[in-house]
Parts: C-alpha cells; structure tokens; sequence
C-alpha cells in the first residue's frame, strides 16, 4: 500500500516512489499506534491461533507459538520502518540498494505481488465470514456470503487508493469498534452454557499433543513467515512520521497488543470447541 497524498484537498493517493515531502512527515504515536493495532488484530493471525489448538497444541501453547512466531518477524520489521521515517519512501524503492532497479523488479516487488494476493484473498475471505458471523449475532438475519466478500473486497480497494490520511482517520474509529465487537464475541464465547466455553476451562485444555515441539515450530515459523514476506510495507506504512521514537513505540507496543488480542482470541475459541475448528468465526456461527 502507497502511503499518504501531497495535498488534503486531492483525496486520492499521490505520493508513489518519491521520497514525502518532510512538510508532511506529521505523523505521530497514537496514529502509528492505531494502524498498526489494527493491521494484526486481523483474521489471519486469529485463524493461526486457533488452528494451532486445532492441530493438536494446548491452549497455552498454541498463544505461545503463535504469540512469539508473529513477535520475532515483528522485531526486524519495526526496524524496517527506519526506511520510511528517515527517507518517507516506500520499501520497494529502498531494495534497490540490495537487488538494483532491474532487481528490485524482479525479485521482491515479484514477491510482493504473489504475497499480496495471497494475504488479499485469505483476509477477505475469513473477514467475509466474520462480517457475516456479526450481522448474523447482531440482527438475526443472514446475508449472503457472496454479497458481504464483494462489498468487503471493494471497501480495501477504496482504501489502498485514498491512501495514508484515509487509512489514519478510519484506524481511530475502527479500532474502538474492533475492540467491542472481538469484546462482545469473546463474551458469548465465555457465557455459553457448555463447561468446556469457561475460561479457565480453556486455560487448562491441554489437546492431544499439548507441547509438541514440532507442531510449535510449524506456528512458530507460519507466523515468523508470513510477516516477513511483506517486510517491505514497513517502510510504506510509516512514511509520513515525524520521528523514530513515536514509530519505534507506537508499532512496538501495537505489536504487542495486537498479537496478544488476536491469537489468544482465536486460540479461545478453538479451545472452547476441544480442537474441533480452528475458525473462530465458524465456532461462533454455530
């Protein structure tokens, strides 16, 4: 994603491999802070979280696999971000100083695009049954699937083009909204008549193999990996801050809480249904 536009009054995105003008570079911690929260609490990493405790972990170490898998990619990507502070452009530009222009082309901007589709199609998918899963909780009427995965396929589209000042202002009052929404569903997990939904049910669930080495290097790696394939979007998300200090804080500690947020929350749900699903949107749709 391009980050940022030269003037308030175009909306669009203009700002592609040129540096940003250090007139621009305004933002802060909190902002920071509110993006990046609101990148990990995603449906990817809550889908790892459960399909860990779906693969046979204990729900203690499903958090940790997971937990500190997505935590180490998170370390060289927030260094990563340097790039953008120090210089505002996108990371795509600066792999030129490892691969060449000519190289930059062919080997991670190819790399990008696969994994872009990839991350596109995964998070729109299980964002569609999420969606669908809230709608469902919260009127009692079902939509078709279809309609809520193009509407919501649609509305990242929009926002990968308004660029940086759109994506800011929503992450401030999406994040709040996220918050009640993963708040409300994990309490219905929580007060579901079945023993086995209690907290410290699920705290003490141990799977078929609770701490199997091997199944944790898997999620330990899948979470270290995924990330890492896009660690060239560190620099793209943080070409508009005004300082290292509030980048390094705001995306350390949204790290952090994010991962936190998001693989305990899935890690719950698959816990509270014995490993049956991973999903915690298909556990909550039931």
């Amino acid at each position: 994603m391009k980050a940022g536009h030269h003037a308030s009054t175009v909306p669009v995105e203009r700002c592609g491999i040129e540096p940003v003008p250090a007139g621009l570079k305004t933002v802060g911690f909190w902002d920071q802070f509110s993006i990046f929260i609101n990148f990990l609490i995603n449906p990817s990493v809550m889908l790892h979280g459960g399909a860990a405790v779906a693969m046979g972990l204990s729900f203690q170490a499903a958090c940790l696999a997971v937990g500190v898998g997505t935590l180490s990619a998170l370390v060289p990507y927030t260094v990563m971000t340097r790039i953008g502070v120090d210089y505002g452009i996108p990371g795509q530009v600066a792999a030129r100083i490892s691969f060449g222009i000519r190289g930059a082309q062919l080997i991670p901007s190819a790399a990008r695009v696969i994994c872009s589709i990839y991350f596109f199609a995964l998070n729109t998918l299980i964002g569609t049954i999420a969606l669908h899963t809230l709608f469902v909780q919260a009127t009692g009427r079902d939509l078709p699937l279809s309609l809520i995965g193009m509407l919501f396929g649609v509305l990242q589209i929009l926002f990968a083009v308004l660029g940086y000042d759109w994506l800011k202002t929503m992450s401030r009052f999406v994040l709040p909204l996220k918050l009640c929404a993963i708040l409300y569903l994990a309490g219905l997990l929580a007060t579901h008549p079945g023993p086995e939904f209690r907290p410290l049910a699920v705290w003490h669930y141990q799977g078929s193999q609770p701490w199997s080495w091997g199944i944790i290097a898997v999620w330990f790696n899948t979470s270290c990996s995924s990330w890492l394939s896009m660690i060239t979007d560190a620099a793209d998300f943080c070409r508009y801050s005004r300082s290292r200090r509030a980048t390094y804080w705001g995306v350390g500690l949204a790290s952090v809480c994010g991962t936190l947020v998001a693989a305990v929350f899935g890690a719950y749900a698959a816990a509270c249904v014995l490993g049956t699903s991973g999903n915690v949107f298909t556990i909550l749709s039931v």
